[in-house]
C-alpha cells in the first residue's frame, strides 16, 4: 500500500499540471492570510471571499505573478518562501498601520520610513515595539537558515523562457486589471482610500499604490484643451463682474454686534464668556476701519491637528462644552464644513490641498506629494500668490522642522520663513509628548510685529495628535463623555475631549491677542482631519467622516457668508472674500468651481495640474514663472555675540538659542548645555586661539536646519 502511495505521489508530482495546482492554492492560502491580516479577522477574511470573489481571484493573480519570478533563480522554494513572507508581512503591516492611523498601508509609506523611529513610541508601547524587533530578526535569521537548507536547481536555467513566462503572466495580469477597470470591478482611482482596500483587496491597492503615482496624463491633454480652460476663466470672470455691478453690492459691514452683548452679560469663568469676549468688540474696534481701507489684511491660516467638533457626534453628552470658542465663532463668522482627502491621519495632503489649490485624488492611491513631485518642483500656491501683493510667506509648526521634508518642500511651495520647534522657547508638553498650542500664540504675533507689510502665515498645530491612550486616568476637572457610540474607548475619547478643550482655548487666545495687536487680520481656522477613533458616517449628525470644519474669524467686517466647500477650494474662497486675485488654480476655482457639470469642472482642474507638475506649463507660456525660494528657518535669526573660555567651560553669549542649539566647534559638535535664549555652555573644553565656534539648530532626527556664520575666537 505504501509503495502504491508512493507512485501516485510521484506520478502527481511529475505531472505538468502539479506545479501550478500548488502555486495556485498556495496563493490562494497566501491571499487570504493577508486579507484577514488587513481586515483584523479570519471571519472577515472569510466574507471578503465569498462576496468579492473576482477581486480575491484578482489578488490570488498578482500573487501568482510574484510567483513567477521564482523562475529565473535556482533557489526556488527559498524565493517562493522569501516572497510568500513578504506578502503576509505586509498583511501585518497593514493591520498595525489600519488599526493605529486609520488608513492602509501603501507603498509610498516606505518614504516616510525615516520618520517611524520617531512616531512608534507614540502608537506601540515599548513591549509592541521590542516584539515587532524580535519578530523581525526571528524571520531573518529563517531566511538566511532557509538559505542554506533550501534546495537548489541542478538544472541549467533558461532564461529566455524564464522571462516568457513572466511576460506571460503580466499580460494576463494587465489583461485581468483592464477588463476589471472597464467592468467596475476595480478602481484606477481611489477616492476613499481606506473603502478602497475594503472593497478590492490588499493586493491590488498595494500594487496600484507602487506603481501608480504622480497625474496621469489626461487623454485630452494639449494647447487647446489649456487654452479652452482659460477662455472659460475669462468667460466667467467677466460674468461675475457684470453680476456684481448690476447687483450694484453694497460694501461689507460687520454684523457682529447682535448677540455679542448677550455673551458678554454671562460674564464668569466658563470658557463661553471667554470666547464671546475674545471676538465681540472688533465691530467697535476695527483697526483703522479696515473694511473701508484699500489695505489688504494679514492673513493667518491654523490648522489645527485632528480636530472637529465633537458635538457633531449623535446621542454623546458632555459634562462641559468641548468647543465654546469655535462654536462661536461657527455661528457669527463665515463658516462651513471642509472636505479633506484623510481619515486620522495624513496631516500633509490635507495641508497640500490647502496651500496648493490642487485634488489630491487625482495623485496616486496613498501619494504623498511632499515627497514626491514636491521634491524637485516649484508649484503654484497661495503663497506665491500673494506674493505678488507685497505679502511676506511664513509657516509655523509646533513639531519636527523635518517632518514630511517641511524644511524642503516649503521652499517649493513659495514660503520666505519655516518656524519649527526647533525654533521655539518655552514650549510645553502634553502628556503623550506632543507640544501644546499654546506655544504657537507667540510664535505668530511675533512674525506679525517683525515685518512692515502684511504677512501669510500658515500655522500646523500638533496638540491633537495622537494615538490617544487607551489607560487614559479621567480626572476629576476633565470633560466627560458618555454615549453609546463611544463606549468602547470612552478613556481615549475622554483624553482627546480635552485637548480638543485646550486647542479651542488655544484658538480663544489667538483671537484675542490679535485683537489687541490693531492690524487688521483675517484668521482662518480648520481641523486636518477627524480623529483616529471608529467613527462612521451615520455616528454623525451632519457632515461625513471626511468633512471638518472652518471658521473665517476677522476685524475687518466680512460678511458672514456660510459655504460648504473642498479643502482645495479654501484659500481661493479666501481670496474671493479679500478681492484677491491669485494664480491660474485659484482662478480657476473661483471662477468654476460651482458650475454645474461637477465632473466637467474637475477633469479641467485635473488637466490644470497635470500641465503645472508634470506637463509643458502651457497655462504659463511654457515656463513655470515660480522658483524654490531661499527658506530661513526660523522667523528669528539665531546669532553669536562673543565666545569665551571660563576655567573648564566655553561661554557662547548670543541670540534666539533654543534647547535644539548644538555647538560645533572646529567642524565637529560637542555637549552643550542650553542655559537660556542667549547663553550656551560647553563644560571640559578651553578654547584656543584660531578654533572656529558655531551653533547649529539640530533636530531630533539628527538633521541639521540652519547654522550661525562661523565665530573665530580669538
Amino acid at each position: 500500500m505504501k509503495e502504491k502511495f508512493r507512485l501516485i505521489k510521484e506520478q502527481l508530482h511529475n505531472s505538468r499540471f502539479y506545479l501550478p495546482v500548488r502555486n495556485s492554492l498556495l496563493a490562494i492560502l497566501v491571499n487570504f492570510i493577508v486579507e484577514a491580516f488587513s481586515r483584523r479577522s479570519v471571519l472577515a477574511g472569510l466574507i471578503f471571499m465569498g462576496t468579492h470573489p473576482l477581486q480575491f481571484l484578482y489578488g490570488v493573480l498578482i500573487v501568482l505573478f510574484t510567483f513567477s519570478f521564482t523562475t529565473l533563480v535556482k533557489r526556488k522554494k527559498f524565493t517562493k518562501t522569501l516572497i510568500c513572507g513578504l506578502w503576509i508581512i505586509g498583511g501585518i503591516v497593514n493591520f498595525i498601520v489600519t488599526e493605529f492611523r486609520h488608513t492602509p498601508f501603501t507603498a509610498q509609506d516606505f518614504r516616510l520610513i525615516k520618520y517611524a523611529y520617531t512616531v512608534a513610541p507614540i502608537y506601540l508601547s515599548a513591549f509592541q515595539i521590542i516584539l515587532i524587533i524580535v519578530l523581525a530578526v526571528i524571520f531573518i535569521a529563517l531566511m538566511v537558515v532557509w538559505w542554506f537548507k533550501a534546495p537548489k536547481y541542478q538544472g541549467k536555467i533558461n532564461y529566455f523562457k524564464s522571462l516568457v513566462v513572466i511576460l506571460s503572466f503580466w499580460f494576463v495580469v494587465w489583461g485581468a486589471t483592464r477588463l476589471g477597470q472597464t467592468f467596475g470591478l476595480l478602481a484606477l482611482n481611489f477616492g476613499n482610500i481606506g473603502d478602497a482596500y475594503d472593497e478590492y483587496g490588499f493586493a491590488y491597492c498595494f500594487s496600484n499604490s507602487l506603481l501608480n503615482s504622480g497625474i496621469d496624463k489626461p487623454k485630452d491633454y494639449n494647447q487647446d484643451t489649456i487654452n479652452e480652460i482659460l477662455s472659460k476663466i475669462e468667460q466667467y470672470e467677466s460674468e461675475r463682474a457684470e453680476a456684481e455691478t448690476e447687483n450694484d453690492v453694497n460694501e461689507k459691514t460687520p454684523d457682529n454686534e447682535e448677540g455679542s452683548t448677550q455673551e458678554n452679560s454671562q460674564q464668569g469663568e466658563t470658557q463661553e464668556s471667554v470666547a464671546a469676549s475674545n471676538g465681540q468688540e472688533e465691530t467697535e474696534q476695527n483697526v483703522e476701519d479696515t473694511a473701508a481701507s484699500e489695505e489688504y489684511p494679514n492673513i493667518i491660516f491654523v490648522q489645527l491637528e485632528s480636530l472637529f467638533n465633537p458635538a457633531l457626534l449623535k446621542d454623546v453628552q458632555y459634562t462641559s462644552t468641548v468647543l465654546p470658542t469655535l462654536g462661536w465663532l461657527y455661528s457669527k463668522f463665515p463658516s462651513g464644513f471642509l472636505s479633506v482627502p484623510s481619515v486620522g491621519a495624513g496631516t500633509a495632503n490635507t495641508e497640500f490641498e490647502i496651500i496648493s489649490g490642487m485634488n489630491l485624488n487625482d495623485f496616486g492611491p496613498g501619494e504623498y506629494p511632499y515627497k514626491t513631485v514636491l521634491m524637485h518642483s516649484a508649484c503654484e500656491s497661495i503663497c506665491y500668490d500673494l506674493k505678488k501683493y507685497g505679502y511676506t510667506t511664513n509657516a509655523i509648526h509646533d513639531n519636527d522642522g523635518t517632518f514630511y521634508d517641511r524644511n524642503v518642500v516649503f521652499s517649493q511651495l513659495g514660503f520666505d520663513t519655516f518656524t519649527s520647534i526647533e525654533y521655539m522657547n518655552d514650549v510645553e508638553y502634553n502628556e503623550i509628548g506632543w507640544a501644546d498650542d499654546s506655544v504657537l500664540t507667540n510664535e505668530i504675533l511675533e512674525v506679525l510685529n517683525s515685518s512692515e507689510g502684511r504677512d501669510f502665515i500658515y500655522t500646523i498645530s500638533v496638540q491633537g495628535h495622537g494615538d490617544y491612550p487607551s489607560d487614559y486616568e479621567i480626572k476629576k476637572n476633565d470633560i466627560k463623555a458618555s454615549g453609546d457610540i463611544i463606549e468602547s474607548y470612552v478613556q481615549p475619547f475622554t483624553y482627546y475631549v480635552n485637548q480638543a478643550y485646550e486647542m479651542d482655548r488655544f484658538v480663544g487666545e489667538l483671537i484675542r491677542a490679535l485683537r489687541n495687536n490693531k492690524e487688521p487680520v483675517v484668521l482662518v481656522l480648520y481641523g486636518d482631519h477627524l480623529p483616529a477613533f471608529d467613527i462612521a458616517d451615520e455616528d454623525l449628525e451632519e457632515g461625513n467622516t471626511y468633512t471638518t470644519q472652518y471658521a473665517i474669524w476677522n476685524n475687518i467686517g466680512l460678511e458672514k457668508v456660510d459655504e460648504n466647500i473642498e479643502a482645495y477650494q479654501l484659500t481661493s474662497h479666501v481670496l474671493d472674500m479679500l478681492g484677491i486675485e491669485g494664480g491660474a488654480i485659484s482662478k480657476y476655482h473661483s471662477n468654476l468651481r460651482n458650475i454645474e457639470d461637477h465632473e466637467e469642472y474637475l477633469e479641467g482642474l485635473r488637466v490644470l495640474e497635470y500641465d503645472i507638475l508634470y506637463g509643458d506649463r502651457e497655462v504659463y507660456g511654457g515656463k513655470l514663472p515660480y522658483s524654490q525660494t531661499n527658506l530661513q528657518m526660523g522667523h528669528k535669526s539665531i546669532s553669536i555675540n562673543s565666545v569665551s573660555n571660563a576655567d573648564d567651560h566655553v561661554v557662547i553669549t548670543g541670540e534666539n538659542f533654543t534647547e535644539y542649539s548644538c555647538v560645533m566647534i572646529n567642524g565637529e559638535y560637542v555637549d552643550s548645555i542650553f542655559s537660556n535664549s542667549t547663553l550656551l555652555l560647553v563644560d571640559g573644553i578651553s578654547l584656543q586661539s584660531g578654533d572656529s565656534v558655531a551653533v547649529v539648530q539640530k533636530g531630533k532626527d539628527g538633521v541639521k536646519l540652519s547654522s550661525t556664520s562661523l565665530f573665530i575666537f580669538r
